[in-house]
C-alpha cells in the first residue's frame, strides 16, 4: 500500500507554518473527504467521524490514528524552538480574538516566558504534541516521529518540505502564498543572551527533538532519485 491510499493525519504545531500547509491541502483533497478536528474534541465525535475521511487536520497531539479503522500516516512541521515561542508572543499581541491575548497584551516577551501560567505555550511544546504524553516524553516522540509520520517537515526549509510532501502523496497544486505570518516581530538576535538562555533551558527536550527531526528530514532529501531532486531544484528556484 502507497502512503496516497493511506489517511492522512496532519498534526499541526502551532506557529509552525500550519496555516500556509493546511491551505496548500485543502487544494489537494476533496472538501467534503477533509476535516478539520479540534484539540478539545470530543472522543465520541472522533469516533464518529474520523474514518469518514481521508484527511485530518488539527491541533491535537499524538494519538487521532486510535480512532481510525483503516491505514494511516502522520505528517507535521517542526520549527527552531526559541523562534517559534517568540512568534506566538508576537502572535498573540496582534489577535485579539485569542483567549490569551487579554492575559498578553500588557507585558514584555520576559514576563511572558519567565510566568508559569504560560508554560504550555512556552516549554517543549512540540516534544509535547508529538509524544502525544503530558510529561513531555523526548524518547517517545523521536520514536513517533521515526515510525508514525511519512515527511516530517521543518518550518525554516518549508518549500523542500512542501515539496517532499508532495512527492508522498501525489500533491499536484504546491503553489501558495504565506499565511498568518508575524509581521514586525523582532529576530532572536533581538533579545537579551539572557532570556534567550532561559528560553534554551526551558526548551532542552524541543531542540533535540528539533534537531533530530533535521535529521529525518535530511534522510528523506538522500533518499530522492536524481531526476526528483531535478524537480525539486526546479521548484525551489521558481
Amino acid at each position: 500500500m502507497s502512503e496516497n491510499d493511506k489517511t492522512l493525519i496532519y498534526l499541526h504545531i502551532p506557529k509552525t507554518g500550519g496555516q500556509t500547509l493546511k491551505a496548500t491541502i485543502k487544494r489537494n483533497y476533496p472538501k467534503d473527504k477533509t476535516w478539520r478536528f479540534h484539540k478539545d474534541g470530543k472522543t465520541a465525535e472522533l469516533i464518529r467521524k474520523a474514518d469518514q475521511y481521508i484527511c485530518l487536520i488539527g491541533h491535537r497531539n499524538f494519538g487521532i490514528h486510535r480512532y481510525l479503522n483503516k491505514p494511516y500516516t502522520y505528517i507535521t512541521m517542526l520549527r527552531d524552538p526559541i523562534d517559534r515561542v517568540i512568534s506566538i508572543y508576537y502572535y498573540l499581541l496582534r489577535s485579539p480574538g485569542h483567549n490569551l491575548y487579554d492575559k498578553v497584551k500588557d507585558i514584555s516577551f520576559e514576563d511572558f516566558v519567565l510566568d508559569d501560567k504560560f508554560r504550555r505555550q512556552t516549554e517543549n511544546l512540540q516534544t509535547l504534541f508529538i509524544s502525544g504524553k503530558s510529561s513531555k516524553e523526548l524518547s517517545i516522540a523521536k520514536h513517533n516521529l521515526k515510525n508514525y509520520f511519512s515527511v516530517v517537515g521543518i518550518m525554516e526549509r518549508f518549500d523542500e518540505s512542501l515539496f517532499l510532501m508532495s512527492q508522498e502523496f501525489g500533491w499536484k497544486n504546491i503553489n501558495y502564498k504565506k499565511k498568518n505570518v508575524t509581521k514586525n516581530r523582532p529576530a532572536k538576535e533581538d533579545f537579551s543572551e539572557k532570556i534567550i538562555d532561559k528560553l534554551k533551558e526551558k526548551n532542552e527536550l524541543d531542540i533535540e527533538l528539533y534537531e533530530y527531526g533535521k535529521e529525518l528530514f535530511e534522510e528523506k532529501l538522500k533518499t530522492l532519485p536524481e531526476s526528483t531532486k531535478q524537480k525539486m531544484n526546479d521548484y525551489l528556484q521558481r
